[in-house]
């Protein structure tokens, strides 16, 4: 019989330029049995979503050589189930951010951000990443 059982946040990356804030970030979402990467740029977050498979994916949109723009477009060409891993932080426009409605990533939430908001967004984002247990 399979069942599906969530993991929770077990692996989190953290995708931000801004060194200090990356590091809040981490020290933040550190928790026991959950790993915390990161990464300051595009081309490295889509590395480390390649070969690590973050269960939640903190999503900056200004990073230098590839943005979060493109790392989302990436994403819905490469692996559309992805999208739903991604929580965009930002302090980008209404009318900039109408893209990510459109193609469905978890959650937009805005800089400066609530912490405990953002705590729970993340629980919530790997709570609807099951994993098939037989």
């Amino acid at each position: 019989m399979e069942q599906l059982v969530s993991q929770g946040a077990r692996r989190v990356l953290v995708v931000e330029d801004d060194p200090t804030l990356c590091e809040l970030l981490r020290v933040l979402l550190d928790r026991p049995g959950r790993e915390v990467r990161t990464a300051a740029d595009g081309l490295d977050a889509l590395r480390q979503i390649r070969y690590q498979d973050p269960d939640v994916i903190l999503l900056d949109l200004m990073l230098p050589r590839m943005n979060g723009f493109e790392v989302v477009r990436e994403l819905a060409a490469s692996d559309s189930d992805a999208l739903q891993r991604v929580i965009v932080l930002t302090a980008a426009s209404e009318s900039t951010l109408k893209d990510f409605h459109e193609r469905r990533v978890y959650r937009v939430i805005k800089k400066p951000f609530d912490i405990a908001e953002l705590a729970e967004a993340v629980e919530a984002c790997a709570a609807n990443r099951a994993v098939k247990v037989t």
